[in-house]
């Protein structure tokens, strides 16, 4: 690696890109149906069901230029980057209540890349990507459009929270932690103990989300190159919106315990100051967000950085210019978002092959968690 691009490194303005081979947590069979419960589409089971059309669409923003569907309220897309403040709001198919009602496609098949089901919840790899271990845990027997549906009951809340990280944990363990190729591959030798790699799971919930079904966001450091520039740019974990699982629980338990519910539609901002109203002692959520935000990039030094000899490229943070990692000469004619793509492909778990449809597919609507 070139000196000045080596002390761009050092200062966190570059990131690696171009990976000469593929360094995937490949998916272990866990489940899954080849075909789907309903053969149609999500407009097609809503005509069928209209008791589901209200769980079985989104409130987004769709981003132009990379087409993610991103939540209503941002103004850049966290999936590319790209100003989304001229963009419309939009209505989208619910892609995670197609999962769980078994629904073949919405445009696309709505398959995952399945990594833990059982009757009550399925985990599965992000299709976005954001770090080479990112998976995503929804419930399926109930309908929890937004994180604030949780404090509609908050001891019910606080037990789905608790449901679906302890699957998520269990997918992590026995799909990524027991690969010793990606292991070694992402982390080096000595691997991290389970414990220390526990301790950096990055997990909340988005409010609001780009989905309208409850997902916990779980993920394992290091960050995708890409994704890392994103973080520094204050694109991702997104402070009022990103909502730290250890404040969630936290909140929810105190409400439990003071007999306190809500039943409210609230974005993130406006649920962490409706919690605070309630003077709940422990519960902070300035200081559980800027923990978990600083310690993304506290595990991303200490826990493992993808090994540049594995790399084709460096893009500067500031310009996304591509240069040549040997030489830091610029690369003419690659494209910085390509790269990104491709490596998102290299590096990330989903498997869009042999994604599957959902074994326990759920009769609609799905009772609410207030209905319970």
């Amino acid at each position: 690696m070139a000196g000045v691009l080596a002390e761009a490194f050092t200062e966190g303005r570059c990131a690696l890109a171009g990976i000469k081979q593929s360094l995937r947590c490949v998916r272990k069979p866990c489940g899954g149906a080849a075909k789907a419960a309903f053969e149609g589409t999500v407009d097609e089971f809503v005509a069928a069901n209209p008791g589901a059309e209200a769980q079985c669409y989104n409130r987004v923003k769709q981003c132009g230029h990379c087409r993610k569907v991103c939540a209503y309220t941002l103004a850049t897309c966290n999936g590319c980057g790209a100003d989304l403040a001229s963009v419309a709001e939009s209505r989208t198919p619910n892609v995670f209540m197609g999962f769980a009602h078994g629904i073949a496609r919405a445009g696309f098949p709505l398959r995952a890349s399945t990594r833990l089901e059982t009757e009550d919840v399925l985990v599965f790899d992000d299709p976005l990507v954001l770090a080479g271990c990112h998976v995503c845990a929804i419930p399926t027997d109930v309908h929890v459009p937004t994180a604030a549906g949780l404090f509609a009951d908050p001891a019910r809340g606080a037990a789905l929270m608790r449901r679906l990280e302890a699957a998520a944990w269990a997918a992590v363990e026995a799909q990524f932690l027991a690969d010793d190729a990606w292991m070694a591959g992402v982390y080096g030798t000595p691997r991290p103990s389970d414990e220390t790699l526990r301790r950096a799971v990055v997990a909340g919930l988005n409010a609001p989300p780009s989905q309208y079904q409850l997902h916990l966001q779980y993920l394992l450091p290091p960050l995708l190159p890409r994704q890392l520039q994103l973080y520094r740019a204050g694109n991702h974990f997104t402070k009022d919106r990103f909502l730290p699982l250890d404040w969630v629980l936290a909140a929810l338990d105190a409400l439990a315990a003071k007999g306190v519910a809500f039943d409210e539609d609230l974005d993130g901002a406006e649920l962490i100051a409706r919690v605070q109203a309630e003077g709940l002692e422990g519960v902070d959520y300035e200081a559980s967000w800027r923990r978990c935000y600083d310690g993304v990039a506290a595990s991303q030094t200490a826990l493992g950085r993808y090994a540049p000899e594995l790399f084709a490229y460096a893009v500067r943070d500031e310009d996304m210019r591509v240069l040549d990692l040997a030489s830091g000469a610029a690369a003419t004619g690659v494209d910085a978002n390509e790269l990104a793509n491709a490596d998102k492909g290299a590096l990330g778990g989903y498997d869009r092959d042999g994604a599957v449809y959902y074994s326990f597919p759920r009769a609609a609507p799905l009772p609410l968690l207030s209905e319970l």
